[in-house]
């Protein structure tokens, strides 16, 4: 029995008791051994109403016998104690009829919880979100990385998941390349990536390959992926549909930013 346990049976004020210690009980005068750590509240009422039980089924049958001479006939007797017993015999029907009726709804519940393993899909990331696309009709594959490479309305995506992660990390690499020869453009392209940075909810990127001597942009975005979220193959391509028009945000403001600098020289 724990400290806490006995404390919470102890006729005196728990913790307030000047024979309280933190370490032991055993040698509290009030301390009340138990066969049980947990629910000892519980046990020691079913043997009380069991040992209750047993003296009043033992004064009724006392009582039976030993006024049994004052009944002219002594069947009455016999009747007395039929009493008891038919009880007894009823509630013990009537409690195994309830008791296989709770197993029964315990192993339905059982049986529909197996089901339901079997039938739903697998919560993990990787897994529903492979069922979203599936949902959506769009073809993947996988790289060497194991990521996923979709294609959604001719543009590849890549979407990196993770089964033990809420996020998922898209890009949508080289989408527009540009000559590191072409000085003036690549000054538009880097003022032009800035604004799109700073206006739109996709990070957008660039990098340069030396050996084609070329700059390439690439947008990225980070979504809160979870089995729970309602209408998932929307959310999905509503997050496509944005990543894509961060491509004509971009031209948009390439051509902006080319017509102040024509306004500008002129």
């Amino acid at each position: 029995m724990t400290k806490l346990s006995q404390c919470a049976r102890c006729v005196k004020d728990r913790r307030n008791c000047g024979l309280y210690t933190l370490e032991d009980d055993t040698n509290c005068p009030q301390y009340i051994p138990s066969r049980m750590d947990d629910g000892e509240d519980v046990f020691a009422q079913k043997v009380g109403i069991g040992y209750a039980t047993l003296c009043v089924g033992l004064v009724y049958v006392c009582f039976a016998i030993c006024f049994a001479d004052y009944f002219e006939n002594h069947a009455v007797v016999y009747y007395i104690l039929a009493v008891p017993i038919i009880s007894l015999l009823i509630w013990g029907i009537v409690k195994y009829v309830i008791n296989r009726k709770e197993k029964k709804s315990m192993r339905t519940t059982k049986d529909e919880m197996e089901k339901m393993k079997i039938t739903l899909p697998d919560s993990t990331t990787r897994t529903s979100l492979m069922a979203t696309l599936h949902k959506l009709n769009l073809q993947y594959e996988f790289d060497k990385d194991q990521n996923i490479m979709v294609t959604y309305q001719g543009e590849v995506f890549r979407i990196i998941a993770e089964s033990d992660s809420y996020w998922l990390h898209i890009q949508d690499s080289w989408w527009y390349r540009e000559s590191l020869d072409d000085i003036d453009n690549l000054a538009l392209l880097h003022r032009a990536v800035n604004e799109c940075n700073i206006r739109d909810v996709n990070k957008m990127v660039y990098t340069y390959n030396k050996i084609e001597r070329e700059v390439g942009l690439h947008i990225l975005r980070d979504i809160l992926w979870m089995p729970q979220i309602p209408t998932p193959d929307q959310y999905l391509q509503t997050t496509f549909d944005t990543m894509l028009r961060s491509h004509l945000f971009f031209f948009r403001m390439m051509e902006s930013l080319r017509k102040e600098e024509n306004e500008k020289s002129n």
